[in-house]
């Protein structure tokens, strides 16, 4: 770029007012510290410290307070800023790293976009009422930890009397009796909705969901939006009963607890008087899909390639592709949610005209989470994908989205395939990645918390 390029913009921020910035941050919403790594296609990549949580948060001079007073005052400074980081042009793998966050919301939303909608819940209620019926270097292979055989998934807080993962549909119906009415959806699986029960709080309706072995999953209550003063100060003291290390952060939209394992959503008030609170495990959606394909792999992961999507390790990967000529694997990308993405350049799966793939392996379990193939040059022989998948699995619309089969409960997500032929791409997603990146989100709403308490006792200090 040329010196007089360059001039422009730093002649332009020279005449801006510093308390101009100022002015425009502090008018932002608080919004939780996204902890970021830089991406980068070598086995060693830039570490970005966070300091360990601590629930105090006074100031002394040993150098691990000091350093942790600088970190969150430089997070005062950049709250709901994203830190970017200057680079060269991507290429093609890093290119393809950035934009899976994307592409997961593109899949999510083909399928049932509207499942972890608040509103869903409210309308829930309603129909059934009204119907009335029932380090630095990065790992050269990503960590492979067995899904837990003992005790529940996550082990996520008693709320209401009911323990996610631990408490049983008949343990509802033995407690609640008459008052819980018991439905069957579709498309969201077993749901009991209770009215006119004790829950020791003024809840006018709890919307319970399960999983897919019949355990209760997640929370939903309605209560009357005149109380909800008097209601979030009684759910934040009976938080510090439930777990000790949970945080409360006020959002635009909503309030927030949460731990490394739960998190509790108490929305604003609605147009219709009343207000919600729904309460769960974190990665309710990872966890539960995990779980789910876990019990039976090679009827619900899809096979492609003598691999599992949603099942194989990076070993299996690496030993498919071993003896395939002109494969190449490339070194792992890690993202900024911990999981890892490779590039294998060639034809090394067979696909008609493939020339290059991406596999991403999850942070939670190492697990093959996506696999994407791209092909240039043969549309012809792209097209004979197409009638091998409407022979295998369900196809879900007519643009080329397929699942293996409908999923059970509401928070499992069926794996999916997408073919899309004008791209020459071809997709494999199982979303089975989510407990590191939820704990990671809890150590940035430590962190800002941190931040926040330090800026208050500078503000203080300046009326003394």
């Amino acid at each position: 770029m040329s010196k007089q390029l360059w001039a422009f913009p730093l002649t332009v921020g020279l005449l801006v007012p510093m308390w101009a910035f100022a002015a425009s941050a502090e008018s932002l919403p608080v919004a939780p510290v996204e902890i970021n790594e830089r991406v980068a296609e070598k086995k060693t990549v830039e570490k970005t410290d966070v300091p360990t949580p601590k629930t105090d948060v006074s100031v002394n001079s040993s150098p691990s307070i000091q350093a942790n007073k600088s970190k969150a005052d430089e997070v005062v400074s950049t709250l709901t800023v994203e830190k970017t980081e200057g680079s060269e042009e991507l290429d093609a793998p890093e290119e393809a790293a950035a934009s899976e966050l994307s592409d997961k919301t593109d899949l999510a939303d083909e399928g049932d976009a509207a499942e972890d909608s608040e509103a869903n819940h409210a309308d829930e209620i309603d129909e059934a009422a009204d119907v009335n019926t029932e380090e630095t270097a990065v790992p050269s292979t990503p960590t492979d930890e067995a899904l837990s055989t003992e005790g529940p998934i996550v082990c996520v807080p008693e709320f209401l009397g009911l323990t996610p993962y631990v408490t049983t549909r008949e343990d509802v119906e033995a407690k609640y009796g008459e008052h819980a009415r018991f439905y069957e959806d579709n498309r969201l699986g077993k749901r009991h909705i209770i009215s006119g029960a004790n829950f020791g709080i003024e809840a006018q309706s709890v919307l319970i969901s399960y999983t897919f072995n019949g355990l209760v999953s997640d929370i939903y209550v309605r209560m009357s939006a005149d109380k909800r003063d008097e209601l979030l100060e009684h759910l934040k003291k009976k938080s510090t009963v439930m777990d000790s290390t949970g945080i409360w952060v006020r959002e635009a939209d909503r309030d927030l607890w949460v731990t490394k394992t739960a998190v509790m959503s108490v929305s604003r008030p609605k147009n219709d008087g009343n207000f919600s609170v729904e309460y769960g495990a974190t990665a309710r959606k990872a966890v539960e899909t995990l779980a789910w394909l876990s019990e039976s792999p090679e009827d619900r992961c899809p096979h492609f390639s003598g691999l599992l999507v949603g099942g194989s390790d990076w070993a299996e990967v690496k030993q498919r592709i071993a003896g395939v000529e002109d494969c190449d694997m490339g070194e792992p990308i890690l993202l900024p949610d911990g999981s890892q993405t490779y590039t294998l350049r060639g034809a090394c799966f067979g696909i008609p005209g493939e020339v290059r793939s991406y596999a991403w392996f999850g942070a939670d379990s190492g697990k093959l989470m996506r696999l994407e193939i791209l092909s240039e040059g043969d549309p012809v022989g792209l097209e004979s994908v197409l009638p091998a998948l409407k022979k295998r699995y369900r196809a879900i619309d007519e643009a080329g989205l397929f699942e293996t089969e409908r999923a059970p409960a509401r928070n499992v997500w069926s794996p999916r395939i997408r073919l899309d032929l004008p791209a020459g791409k071809l997709e494999f997603w199982a979303e089975i990645d989510g407990i590191k990146r939820a704990e990671a989100a809890y150590e940035g709403y430590l962190l800002q918390k941190k931040a926040r308490e330090a800026q208050a006792k500078r503000v203080d200090r300046l009326f003394d």
